[in-house]
């Protein structure tokens, strides 16, 4: 299957299903944006009280002139503010990025549907843009729409910012099988100075006005959740190259996914 944006109209069928993505997309957005807000609320508040809770009860323990019985409820307080702690850090973690469910999605499906979204924006900046997957279907580990959010921020990436070249700009994904993994490679003529460790850390990316790195860290997350991987590659002075790799479950009944 080859898929390349031109200027043809979508059909009636490629508009509405254009349609209903973007709906489930923003409803999906908003779900994560309020559990992320939620959830982040909560955090700071337990947070503080727990900090002077351990903070003093440390304190107390180093006091000589404690008897036993009292050092003991002290070495329990201490335990229980421990436990609380890794549970607000895991609380944090949600916040930052909402656990995937159990499900298997056809990235071959999720690719064309990310190209319908983005053909309008690509035609307008005068992208050229070339899919290539394998004919038939694929199933990896992971919801559809969580992985169609990954593939977006990666493609949003390399739609934004300048090539470093009066060349105009393309991009070409090319989606493989191989054994129990299916590989996703992204190509793109744009010029990407950041080292790529930082890429997926929002913290220190050095861009923070819309260039996509907190969209490539919530990308990682998804596919690291899916048991998949993401890097990053430097093509020489030639662009860039983003590789997502995901698996296959061999227990995946196939026939029963179709």
């Amino acid at each position: 299957m080859i898929v390349e944006i031109t200027q043809k109209p979508l059909s009636p069928a490629k508009e509405e299903r254009k349609r209903e993505i973007l709906l489930r997309q923003m409803l999906l957005s908003e779900r994560l944006s309020a559990i992320g807000e939620t959830v982040g609320g909560i955090v700071h508040t337990m947070n503080n009280p727990l900090t002077v809770i351990r903070g003093f009860c440390q304190l107390l323990m180093m006091r000589k002139d404690l008897n036993d019985k009292v050092r003991e409820d002290l070495g329990a307080i201490a335990r229980e503010g421990e436990r609380l702690s890794a549970i607000v850090g895991q609380l944090a973690d949600l916040a930052r990025q909402s656990p995937s469910r159990a499900g298997t999605a056809d990235p071959g499906t999720v690719l064309e549907d990310c190209a319908n979204l983005l053909e309008d924006e690509m035609q307008n900046k005068g992208v050229r843009f070339v899919l290539d997957a394998p004919a038939g279907r694929a199933h990896v580990k992971g919801e559809p729409d969580r992985l169609r959010t990954a593939f977006l921020s990666i493609l949003r990436f390399l739609l934004d910012g300048g090539s470093g070249t009066e060349e105009k700009r393309w991009i070409e994904v090319l989606a493989a099988r191989k054994e129990d993994r299916f590989i996703v490679t992204f190509s793109s003529n744009r010029c990407v100075k950041a080292d790529p460790e930082s890429l997926f850390n929002p913290f220190t990316g050095p861009d923070n006005k819309g260039g996509g790195y907190l969209g490539l860290c919530v990308a990682f997350q998804i596919l690291k959740k899916c048991d998949g991987k993401l890097w990053f590659k430097h093509v020489g002075g030639a662009g860039c190259r983003f590789i997502a790799e995901m698996l296959m479950p061999a227990a995946v009944d196939m026939g029963a996914c179709l």
